[in-house]
């Protein structure tokens, strides 16, 4: 009679074993590559802090706003009322048109504080796909925040969100210098007070628009 040879006990648990640590492997790669993205995107958020009080000093204006941005050639001038204009629209993805929030990044670019074309007024982007957005506190107070310049970022997933919150402030969406929105798409604008998120909430899928005043 023929004989049904397969697996040894020993032998299947070599492979689940190997199997495991393969797992393991992956899921700890794949830690290490998330807290990567929420180093940089923390590097970001600091980085364009620091070159918003950099041009503040050298200019004594506020970028996007400057009225005296045609000191380099092509530069686009704002008002000069000391608040970007267009107050609650971060995300647009239009044309750059007549838009203070557009003209930030320009002049950032043309005064050599941020990487890029200087004559490029597109929104950066960061380590998780969104972009970086900018929009005034002044009057429409986007999540309850005030000032001439509020920084927001669109779709951080829910990890990067709480982590970047806990590491700049004090982990709550809705209090302290950083404030968060759940967003439904990439173009959901941060709104007022009253769409700030309760609590970081473990949802599948839920990113949100992280925002900070400047």
């Amino acid at each position: 009679m023929d004989k049904q040879s397969g697996f040894t006990l020993i032998e299947i648990a070599i492979v689940l074993v190997i199997i495991g640590l393969l797992l393991g492997g992956i899921i700890k790669g794949q830690e290490m590559i998330d807290n990567a993205r929420i180093r940089n995107l923390r590097s970001d958020f600091e980085g364009i802090a620091a070159a918003l009080h950099a041009y503040r000093d050298r200019y004594q204006r506020v970028p996007g706003d400057d009225e005296r941005a045609d000191r380099w050639s092509g530069g686009t001038v704002g008002n000069g009322d000391s608040y970007l204009e267009d107050r609650n629209d971060a995300f647009d993805v239009g044309p750059i048109g007549n838009h203070e929030r557009r003209w930030f990044w320009q002049h950032l670019r043309r005064a050599g504080l941020l990487k890029g074309d200087p004559a490029d007024a597109n929104h950066p982007s960061h380590a998780f796909g969104g972009q970086f957005g900018v929009v005034s506190g002044n009057g429409n107070n986007p999540l309850g925040l005030n000032g001439p310049v509020v920084l927001c970022a669109s779709m951080v997933p829910l990890k990067a969100a709480e982590a970047l919150d806990m590491q700049l402030d004090d982990g709550r969406p809705d209090t302290g210098d950083i404030r968060a929105q759940a967003q439904t798409s990439a173009a959901t604008d941060p709104g007022n007070a009253g769409t700030v998120a309760a609590r970081y909430a473990e949802a599948v899928g839920t990113t949100y628009a992280v925002c900070q005043a400047l």
